[in-house]
């Protein structure tokens, strides 16, 4: 990321050019979250400190109303490095003089910059982890109540001037397996007296009170006729009336028969409408999606003739934007022609930090990457161009 750095909120004080790179957006309760960084600092701004924090923030709605809260989970600070030193005004009035003469020579420059904060995230340079606390809330999203997570990389500079900022959605959930693997105890403390019998609990409640008996005379105040309802599919309703206790020839309860509305059975056809419909409900919808992919009949009639645009539809019907990845990569294989087209469409929809993951995990799974993989990358920036580089040069060595 390179953003402009201006001071008082007017005056160009130059850029910082910097990157970020995560092991792992999802985490548990006490897993830790290891965070690379590095920055070119291309300003005459100081730069105080850099630091990365998990903040968690609650909402609550309820009848019109809402009200949340904001918690900052762990917060550290990167340690300082070389690239983060200001320049002076006359070094950066002359490299923007040369950058604007030249721009061959501008375009080489950032191209540089951008492949030496490349290797250093790489080779975690400059490394923080962040420990998640025990306190910490699972992500959730409901109608009542919201937990979001979100990772804040700032750069605090001097006062008066911008500090750059990126946020990088997280989500803590279950505990992962590490931890799901840890070896239970194989016996019992030993401040535990296994011989000694455990005391019996005796637990005292009050007694329940007892029914109250009816009003004297009530049987005379209201009457509620009995309603016969015969075999057939009518419904009858009736309605309370009171009385003077005396019977009458009239009856006391209109009758109205209510004509039955016909039931409408759900069609349990295998449809790209109803599979949209499930998907939205479903706890995992990864392994929703890979049950219906391995019914063969839901495969042949909705994932091998799926279009880039279907394609798209179902992953934006993913709710939880960390299960769309996950989704996208098992629809993949069970297109018929998966092209590069797909990909352009998915990257195209999805949030801007999903994109590198995206195309690294669908390239393997186009069929004309070799003709036209300089459709992807046209659409992608400097910096996912270096971030796939890899994964493309892997993936036209299979082609």
């Amino acid at each position: 990321f390179a953003e402009k750095v201006k001071f008082c909120c007017c005056f160009n004080s130059g850029n910082i050019t910097f990157g970020v790179s995560i092991d792992d957006t999802r985490v548990a309760r006490q897993d830790r979250m290891n965070i690379s960084f590095a920055c070119y600092n291309e300003s005459t701004a100081e730069i105080e400190f850099v630091s990365a924090k998990i903040s968690e923030k609650v909402r609550w709605y309820a009848h019109g109303h809402s009200s949340s809260s904001t918690t900052i989970l762990v917060n550290r600070n990167f340690q300082r490095t070389e690239r983060m030193d200001k320049l002076s005004k006359s070094e950066v009035k002359r490299r923007r003089d040369s950058d604007s003469s030249n721009a061959s020579h501008q375009r080489n420059m950032a191209q540089s910059r951008l492949r030496e904060i490349f290797d250093a995230i790489k080779t975690s340079e400059n490394m923080v982890t962040l420990f998640i606390p025990q306190s910490a809330h699972h992500t959730y999203s409901g109608q009542c109540c919201e937990v979001k997570h979100t990772l804040t990389i700032q750069i605090k500079t001097a006062f008066g001037v911008s500090n750059p900022t990126i946020r990088i959605p997280i989500q803590i959930g279950a505990a992962s397996e590490r931890q799901l693997d840890a070896p239970a105890p194989s016996a019992p403390p030993s401040q535990w007296n296994m011989a000694e019998p455990e005391p019996d609990v005796t637990v005292s409640a009050p007694p329940l009170p007892a029914p109250s008996a009816p009003p004297l005379g009530w049987e005379s105040e209201v009457v509620v006729p009995a309603i016969v309802i015969p075999s057939s599919n009518d419904v009858y309703f009736g309605e309370v009336v009171e009385t003077d206790g005396h019977e009458t020839d009239q009856p006391v309860v209109p009758v109205v028969p209510v004509v039955p509305t016909p039931v409408i059975v759900p069609s349990n056809e295998p449809s790209l409408q109803r599979l949209i419909d499930e998907l939205k409900l479903a706890v995992s919808a990864s392994s929703y999606v890979k049950r219906k992919i391995a019914d063969q009949v839901w495969k042949d009639q909705v994932f091998s003739t799926l279009t880039p645009q279907q394609f798209v539809k179902i992953i934006r019907a993913t709710a939880i934007e960390f299960d769309q990845t996950e989704v996208a990569e098992a629809i993949a294989p069970a297109v018929d022609q998966f092209t590069c087209q797909y990909i352009i469409a998915t990257i195209r929809a999805v949030s801007d930090w999903m994109r590198v993951t995206m195309v690294n995990r669908l390239l393997s799974h186009t069929v004309d990457l070799a003709t036209n993989s300089e459709t992807i990358l046209a659409e992608l920036s400097d910096w996912e161009k270096l971030s796939t580089e890899r994964e493309f040069e892997v993936c036209l060595l299979q082609h």
